[in-house]
């Protein structure tokens, strides 16, 4: 899944298991173009609760 925001920064949503999710974020807006990786566990669809691991 991708989501591109107006302001530039695009966040790439990966599945990798049913449970955890890898996110990244790009950021166009700091001195130097950024990568952030975080990585989600536990993703309850349902009530979409997030529980985030680094």
């Amino acid at each position: 899944m991708r989501l591109v925001e107006r302001s530039g920064s695009e966040t790439l949503i990966t599945e990798i298991t049913q449970n955890v999710f890898r996110v990244i974020v790009y950021i166009p807006t700091l001195e130097d173009d950024h990568w952030l990786s975080i990585y989600l566990f536990n993703i309850d669809r349902q009530k979409r609760k997030i529980i985030v691991g680094i």
